[in-house]
């Protein structure tokens, strides 16, 4: 539902549908969702691309955890 923060990464990333805060518009959206295997296939693949390009060990360790330790040993 489009009623949080997490509603902006959805709507920036594509990797869903926005729903008002109603439980026909939510049952209109999943079914919408269901019924075209392209849009469901191309959020899969935006939520991969997601995790790898922002949520991984790699991009967590390479931007936060060598600086953070490149500093310490200064």
């Amino acid at each position: 539902n489009d009623i949080s923060a997490w509603s902006s990464i959805i709507k920036d990333e594509n990797i869903g549908i926005l729903t008002k805060d109603d439980p026909k518009d939510f049952a209109d959206g999943f079914n919408f969702l269901l019924n075209d295997s392209n849009l469901y296939e191309q959020i899969q693949q935006n939520i991969q691309n997601l995790l790898e390009r922002k949520y991984s060990w790699a991009h967590h360790t390479k931007n936060l955890l060598v600086p953070l330790y490149q500093k310490l040993l200064k």
